[in-house]
């Protein structure tokens, strides 16, 4: 990689129903300090100015590139992803960016990824994200994952936002390679891409430093967990089963079996999750079977 070059960066943006924050997210993508930096788009089906709206910005920006027209469902953010990894050639890039159409990136975003994973010789990098609610219903507030890694951490939980990853081409490209393989994707690719990074010794840091405006409003796909009602409803999640299911797609997917975690689970949690009060609480919800 020459260094006397700005790194070039491919950022991929998955939309849909985006009209009313896209634009701003884009600008925000082209205002990157210090970075050679090109957007591709991936438009799930929708029903207003998407697309419209991400014309009109290529026609005036020849770094901005639109692979998905809204003519195909997805129907999830995760799949939407996949496709843009899938039909994205990665060859020219030195540095892959995952975006959301609604957040607003600080213009030294990407650059501090690169500078961190450059200085500690890592593959990939994630962050802490600052969130702020359009309503201002709320003060912002930080979503700390910055938490010390553990062992085993992945097994049960992404680097934080997938809108925070930057990942070098070498472990982007192989997990291209990994998606091709696989008859079922996870749900949740951002759990996924840590998951195959950590699983096949690629080194991951996730920084402590906000880099991302993130957005809450009532469309948001997956957003913040603040407050009694959204932890009533991750523990509804627990109960239900669900987030059993994610993990053991999560494992199939790295060729791990699921059955055996739970003795290991009871054994030491604190290996499974990054922040200890979470590590008690997946000890507690396996213990009584909600995890198993």
């Amino acid at each position: 990689m020459n260094f006397l070059k700005k790194p070039k960066v491919a950022v991929l943006l998955a939309a849909h129903n985006g009209e009313k924050y896209i634009e701003e997210q884009i600008q925000s993508i082209l205002d990157q300090k210090n970075i050679d930096i090109y957007i591709y788009i991936s438009i799930d089906e929708s029903t207003d100015k998407t697309l419209e709206i991400c014309e009109n910005l290529k026609n005036t920006n020849k770094k901005i590139q639109i692979i998905q027209r809204g003519d195909k469902k997805f129907g999830s953010a995760g799949k939407n992803f996949y496709n843009l990894f899938i039909n994205v050639n990665f060859e020219y890039f030195d540095f892959i960016a995952l975006s959301d159409q609604d957040d607003i990136w600080k213009s030294s975003k990407i650059i501090r990824g690169i500078e961190v994973i450059n200085s500690s010789e890592a593959a990939a990098y994630s962050s802490d994200v600052e969130c702020f609610w359009e309503d201002k219903k709320y003060k912002n507030k930080l979503i700390k994952k910055s938490y010390p890694q553990k062992e085993y951490d992945y097994y049960f939980e992404p680097a934080g936002p997938g809108c925070t990853y930057v990942i070098n081409r070498e472990l982007a490209t192989a997990i291209k390679n990994k998606i091709l393989t696989l008859n079922k994707l996870p749900f949740h690719h951002d759990w996924f891409f840590y998951a195959f990074a950590r699983s096949n010794s690629f080194k991951w840091v996730i920084d402590e430093q906000a880099n991302i405006l993130y957005r809450q409003h009532s469309s948001n796909q997956v957003g913040a967990n603040f407050g009694i009602k959204s932890k009533l409803k991750r523990f509804k999640i627990i109960r239900s089963g669900v987030y059993q299911e994610q993990s053991k797609e999560i494992l199939k997917s790295i060729s791990i079996d699921h059955k055996a975690i739970r003795y290991k689970i009871l054994k030491n949690p604190f290996k499974y999750r990054r922040k200890n009060s979470e590590a008690t609480a997946l000890f507690f919800f396996t213990l009584f079977g909600w995890i198993k």
